[in-house]
């Protein structure tokens, strides 16, 4: 074996011996511990491994000098066996705090991935939600008759920014046309309003909560905007299969062509009931 054989020979046996210390002391430190006796069963597989390898670096200084005292250069001193590269203290440190780093990400993504499936299971069991049948039951009535729901924003003022759609106007236009209606027709609307909070006692209060607040509007509203506008409004809901329909005048016919049409919802949003416009399927959405 020539010297370049056997140097390379020597590389590899020290770089074994290097593997295996290293995945020896990785192992010790995985199930000794971090108290004293775990500290001292390191220190002796270190200075196990440190004998190991000054063995190994003298049979190879032996090894070298027969070699080449066999050969014809005999005054050649033998090469140094190439040191045992060992880490840094510091680099050891990034290292380990760079593993850590990793399974706490690798942690964090499977628990995210463990909530996902969660909730999955969770939705599956459950089933579809009260929203999602309550539309379903809306557009099993609207579907025939070529007819759509046409999303309106949830803030207080949803009937009137839905009958406003229809109209082309605003929904504070709209909300002024109910309150006057109200307030010419108070003999007929009176009787039904409700006054249940500190802030409306009287018809003269609610008229102008109509007009100026974000107050929701419901039946009432609809008979007085219905009333003012001389249209009918038709509102389709989940709880019976024939819309409402609410004539300006009890003996008027239905005038399903210039109808004002809404969808009235109690679970479309977490904050209650809610009026969408309803439009033709071939409309586009404004």
């Amino acid at each position: 074996m020539t010297l370049e054989e056997t140097q390379a020979r020597h590389r590899k046996e020290l770089k074994a011996l290097d593997g295996e210390k290293r995945s020896a002391l990785k192992k010790a430190k995985g199930t000794a511990g971090k108290g004293k006796k775990g500290k001292e069963k390191l220190a002796e597989l270190e200075a196990e491994y440190d004998a190991k390898q000054k063995a190994l670096e003298e049979k190879h200084a032996k090894e070298i000098a027969e070699l080449s005292g066999s050969g014809d250069s005999k005054d050649t001193p033998a090469p140094a066996p190439e040191p045992l590269v060992e880490k840094t203290a510091e680099e050891e440190e990034r290292e380990r705090k760079q593993a850590k780093a990793r399974r706490k990400r690798e942690k964090a993504k499977e628990k995210e991935r463990d909530r996902e499936l969660e909730i999955e299971r969770e939705n599956a069991e459950a089933g579809p939600s009260l929203r999602k049948i309550e539309l379903e039951r809306i557009e099993q009535q609207l579907t025939p008759l070529g007819l759509k729901i046409e999303e309106i924003a949830s803030d207080g003022n949803c009937l009137y920014r839905a009958v406003a759609a229809h109209c082309g106007n605003s929904y504070q236009e709209t909300r002024t046309l109910c309150a006057d209606s109200l307030a010419k027709n108070e003999a007929e609307f009176a009787p039904f309003c409700e006054y249940d909070d500190d802030k409306t006692q009287d018809f003269t209060q609610y008229v102008e909560r109509v007009r100026n607040s974000a107050d929701w509007g419901g039946h009432l509203e609809l008979r007085a905007l219905s009333l003012a506008l001389q249209k009918q409004i038709v509102v389709y809901r989940a709880q019976s299969n024939e819309p409402l329909r609410i004539k300006p005048e009890e003996s008027a016919g239905d005038d399903d062509e210039n109808a004002i049409r809404l969808s009235y919802h109690l679970n479309y949003y977490a904050l209650g009931e809610h009026y969408n416009r309803v439009v033709k399927a071939s409309a586009t959405t404004s």
